[in-house]
């Protein structure tokens, strides 16, 4: 098995928002042996097809292939009716018959391959993964023959009920953009070329507005769990590789995304809802915190309003994992403690270093993590 088969139903929660001065300190500490055991590990990247939005096997309602489509996750046929429709929602359990037909998956698969490839180029520097990355990124966002248009307006639809929804853009928000980050570090050390850069410059620009200004983009914005953070972290990324000053108001953020996510008791009450409990709320402190940590460059600091929720989900997930009273129908990789510590003890220096003692290492199953961070 892959480590893309391992985490695809969990990404985001395997992604690290690294900065050029962690790329830095990670190259100069790798070992030896973890440097080649990650080469060895990923070397199945190099036999992964081109795969392109114009290869679905169903067409959007524009007809037009170059359209980003995909199904609505948690969402299955009505068995009650004749024809299945509406869909109806099944929370925590995915309907993988959608993964073929459209371009979900696919999006998924490229963002892990151009992830773990830059991310290899950055370390190891050798040829041959930016020529693997340049490739795939080309075909993708470049090729007027496969190019992928710079909206998600099918992005997760709902048959019988809606053509596309704001929640699609999560499809993007959290799963692409840290793959953008990558190449955000690559251009900024003279690594990614200028064609490349050109085309992807171009294509986010138009996304960018598209985000802004749609009908669908403008209700993300107003989504009250992780899928509102996701949107503003996708933007801060966007914005970064396209050196565009994204205007952030913290009063706003901390009403609108901390004050309406974290409860009195520091807890993420719309996330612990949901049937993959601890997955989602990983996933909704790790957006916190990602955002935190792109704001603190800029004199802008929201560590303290999180501090709360950090310790909230370090006793309760970590420390006395009995105590996770919370529905978690999916399994859980051991790996997200391993980053979880990483984000935490860079946010506040001197604690939670101790999240290793209680990491059963034989339980990671990525073990790219444990090559990178113990």
């Amino acid at each position: 098995m892959s480590y893309y088969d391992i985490i695809k139903a969990d990404s985001v929660n395997n992604y690290y928002l690294f900065s050029l001065e962690e790329i830095d300190a990670l190259k100069k500490r790798l070992t030896v042996e973890n440097r080649k055991a990650l080469k060895n590990d990923l070397e199945d990247l190099f036999s992964w097809p081109l795969e392109s939005v114009t290869t679905k096997t169903r067409l959007p309602p524009s007809g037009d292939p170059h359209d980003y489509v995909s199904l609505a996750t948690y969402y299955w046929p009505d068995e009650q009716s004749g024809d299945g429709l509406p869909y109806i929602r099944r929370d925590g359990f995915v309907n993988t018959g959608g993964l073929k037909q459209y371009d979900k998956d696919k999006f998924k698969r490229l963002a892990y391959l151009v992830y773990h490839g830059a991310l290899l180029f950055l370390l190891i520097e050798e040829p041959r993964y930016s020529e693997l990355i340049e490739r795939h990124l080309y075909n993708w966002f470049i090729d007027p023959c496969t190019r992928m248009k710079a909206h998600l307006n099918y992005g997760q639809f709902i048959p019988g009920v809606t053509e596309g929804r704001a929640e699609g853009i999560i499809d993007y928000s959290a799963n692409f953009a840290y793959a953008l980050n990558m190449l955000f570090l690559l251009d900024k050390k003279q690594l990614l070329g200028d064609e490349l850069h050109s085309g992807l410059v171009m294509w986010h620009k138009e996304f960018r507005s598209w985000l802004l200004s749609s009908p669908i983009g403008k209700a993300e914005v107003t989504a009250k769990n992780n899928h509102g953070t996701f949107y503003d972290l996708a933007l801060c990324l966007i914005g970064q590789f396209l050196e565009i000053e994204e205007s952030f108001n913290i009063e706003t953020f901390v009403r609108m995304r901390i004050e309406m996510q974290i409860a009195a008791d520091a807890s993420l009450p719309l996330e612990t809802a949901r049937t993959k409990s601890m997955s989602y709320s990983f996933m909704a402190l790790k957006g916190f915190l990602e955002i935190a940590k792109l704001m603190r460059p800029k004199g802008i600091y929201l560590f303290p309003q999180l501090k709360s929720c950090v310790d909230w989900l370090y006793q309760s997930a970590i420390v006395h994992k009995v105590g996770w009273t919370y529905e978690q129908v999916a399994p859980f990789d051991a790996g997200i403690y391993v980053l979880f510590r990483e984000m935490v003890s860079s946010a506040y220096p001197g604690e939670y270093h101790d999240i290793a003692d209680y990491l059963d290492v034989e339980k990671i199953h990525n073990r790219v993590l444990r090559y990178l961070f113990l």
